[in-house]
């Protein structure tokens, strides 16, 4: 499989309360076919939890992206159970974050093909 990232970006949405939207980069030659959200796990301390979300999205084409997940801010570690399949194959991705608090907490990286700044999830 060619370069999948993943990606946390703080917005703002509408109704005011401040979030994270996640997204799958497609940084390589090769299109992603289809990417599933398998679950999203959430852990503060030694307590945690999956919620299995099991939504399918469609491609993702060489050098763009697609926003995936969004998740409020919280003191949570959070990561995320994906299925990225890339010429026929599925592969398992699984993103980790680190806590996500207020973005000014953070020491956000610029994320170039987004235009913004956020967080690059570490894979596992």
């Amino acid at each position: 499989m060619g370069n999948v990232i993943v990606a946390a970006i703080p917005i703002e949405p509408p109704d005011g309360e401040r979030c994270w939207a996640f997204y799958v980069i497609n940084d390589d030659a090769e299109p992603i076919e289809r990417v599933l959200v398998e679950s999203v796990s959430t852990e503060w301390g030694d307590a945690g939890s999956s919620e299995a979300i099991g939504i399918l999205y469609g491609g993702i084409a060489p050098g763009a992206y697609l926003e995936v997940h969004r998740e409020t801010d919280t003191e949570l570690r959070t990561g995320l159970s994906l299925a990225v399949t890339v010429g026929g194959i599925a592969r398992e991705v699984y993103a980790a974050f680190g806590r996500l608090y207020a973005p000014s907490q953070h020491r956000l990286v610029p994320i170039p093909i987004l235009g913004k700044d956020g967080l690059l999830a570490e894979r596992g």
